[in-house]
């Protein structure tokens, strides 16, 4: 018993963690992973396009953004025209 438990180190040094593994590519020091930012006149011009009818898709394409990102830029206009 003793003897297998002083093989573990060498054990795991050769066979290593999944979650100690190298990092995924891009994911290097100080490259930001998540949604890209929209700059204020970007955020300004996407909820007036909005309200006059385009569409989501539209939209990300002309800034090169995901649509869950124009539409977490223009949900507040959203909500708050539906308030009132």
């Amino acid at each position: 018993m003793i003897a297998v438990l002083g093989g573990l180190p060498t054990w795991s040094a050769t066979y290593p963690h999944p979650h100690r593994r190298r990092p995924q590519p891009g994911a290097e020091a100080g490259q930001h992973m998540g949604d890209p930012r929209i700059s204020p006149m970007h955020r300004r011009r996407s909820t007036a396009a909005a309200g006059e009818g385009a569409t989501l898709a539209e939209l990300a394409r002309s800034y090169g953004v995901g649509k869950s990102t124009i539409f977490s830029t223009i949900r507040p206009a959203i909500t708050a025209d539906a308030r009132g």
